[in-house]
């Protein structure tokens, strides 16, 4: 049994130590800091358990917390930017509690809040750089990481302070949108790429001729196409239309720079002959 008025000689194996701190996110913005305390066990063969105590000021301890027989506890919602004073204490079975061990102090800090901008950015369906925009307190460190193999980070991939994050979108050569993330800071930001965007071209001969080549195409947009128009023999070219508008009797057509869909069509005509007299023998 231990006996107060002897020296509790199991006093001098508690040493405190702080061994953990963690900053855990509550309503909002709002954030809660939480600690874990260890110790080297006790050396008493009666000893049932160990109580923490801590308060806002030195050995004035207002919270006590029952550990049970264990040298490891975390103490949570612990409010930020406090100081709080630690000590432990080893009880027997029955009852009997030494002093507290040597004081432990932790200074709750300031949490690290992050403003990240842009929250997304589009880009067309060529290669594309954009950036993020971080501010946060000195000393905060944060990343930022590609979700996506299109998505390369370029520059401050990790630092310290307030920052940008430069990144590249590599060429998009599908027909459809894709869309990727990148994490800064802990936020999310999404990054949308259009995909290769086409058009059709629909050529339409009519009798006695054609145009070259006939059939509805696909172009990519921004291209160029070239259309050749050709009569039959003893016909020649009587209209070409573009999108239904007379074009004359051109022989050939380019449409430059593609954004939206056409059509080409072309009428043909016979060739006025000479007159001759029919001879028999």
């Amino acid at each position: 049994m231990l006996s107060l008025s002897q020296s509790k000689p199991y006093l001098h194996f508690i040493t405190l130590v702080l061994f953990i701190c963690i900053l855990l996110p509550l309503n909002g913005s709002a954030y809660a800091a939480q600690v874990t305390l260890a110790w080297d066990p006790n050396t008493e063969p009666d000893v049932a358990g160990y109580r923490i105590y801590y308060g806002l000021a030195s050995d004035q301890y207002s919270n006590r917390i029952e550990v049970g027989n264990q040298t490891t506890y975390t103490v949570a919602s612990l409010a930020d930017e406090k100081t709080y004073y630690f000590a432990a204490t080893a009880y027997d079975r029955y009852g009997d509690e030494s002093d507290f061990s040597s004081e432990v102090v932790f200074n709750v800090p300031v949490p690290c809040t992050y403003m990240v901008s842009p929250s997304s950015q589009s880009f067309a369906s060529g290669v594309g750089s954009g950036a993020v925009n971080v501010t946060t307190q000195s000393g905060c460190a944060w990343t930022a990481v590609s979700n996506a193999s299109w998505l390369v980070i370029t520059s401050n991939s990790s630092i310290t302070g307030s920052g940008t994050a430069n990144y590249s979108a590599l060429s998009n050569s599908a027909g459809s949108t894709r869309t990727g993330t990148l994490t800064v800071a802990g936020q999310s930001i999404t990054i949308t790429q259009s995909g290769i965007s086409t058009y059709t071209i629909t050529a339409s001969p009519g009798s006695n001729g054609a145009i070259s080549p006939t059939r509805t195409l696909t172009v990519t947009s921004g291209a160029s196409k070239t259309f050749t128009i050709r009569a039959n023999r003893l016909y020649q070219i009587s209209d070409v239309k573009v999108d239904g508008v007379s074009q004359g009797p051109i022989t050939s057509y380019t449409f430059n720079n593609v954004t939206s869909n056409h059509s080409i069509s072309a009428t043909f005509a016979r060739r006025a002959g000479k007159r001759g007299a029919l001879s028999a023998n």
